[in-house]
């Protein structure tokens, strides 16, 4: 199969599948979750930084970018069981 012929077999099957209804919203309920906790990360990354010390501050706002990245790891993990049940 040719690169072309793969993707418009996965756009087939995208525009194929009928979305639910709960995916059709920009965040899902399990979203929020990493949100807020990257979100708290950094706020904590910032107290930190200005009221304890910088090294401690770098440390917890390192964690931003690996929750992200977790978050992203997740979603495309859903979206990949959610096509292929299709």
């Amino acid at each position: 199969m040719t690169e072309s012929e793969a993707t418009t077999d996965i756009t087939e099957h995208i525009v194929a599948a009928e979305p639910k209804a709960q995916s059709t919203k920009l965040f899902q309920p399990l979203d929020r979750y990493f949100l807020g906790a990257a979100f708290a990360s950094l706020t904590a990354s910032v107290g930190l930084w200005f009221l304890v010390d910088q090294p401690s501050g770098l440390f917890v706002g390192l964690w931003v970018p690996s929750i992200l990245g977790l978050w992203t790891g997740v979603r495309t993990a859903l979206l990949h069981h959610t096509l292929s049940n299709h």
